[in-house]
């Protein structure tokens, strides 16, 4: 398993506080979930797309593991 990225690790730590925590993947600690939503609700079944971070947000280093 990757090392959970230090962006990401300090990042829980501040949002514990809140009762809050970054969405990630359960094999891959580094794959951070973007939150997305769909722009208008149809009446198709489709979901919202994923979209996965492979590079740190708030530094721009390479994710191990993605």
């Amino acid at each position: 398993m990757a090392k959970y990225h230090k962006c990401l690790k300090k990042l829980d730590e501040e949002l514990e506080k809140t009762n809050t925590r970054l969405v990630a993947n359960i094999l891959n600690q580094n794959h951070v979930f973007i939150d997305t939503e769909r722009i208008r609700k149809l009446r198709d079944g489709k979901k919202a797309t994923t979209v996965i971070a492979t590079y740190c947000p708030f530094c721009g280093e390479k994710l191990k593991g993605t």
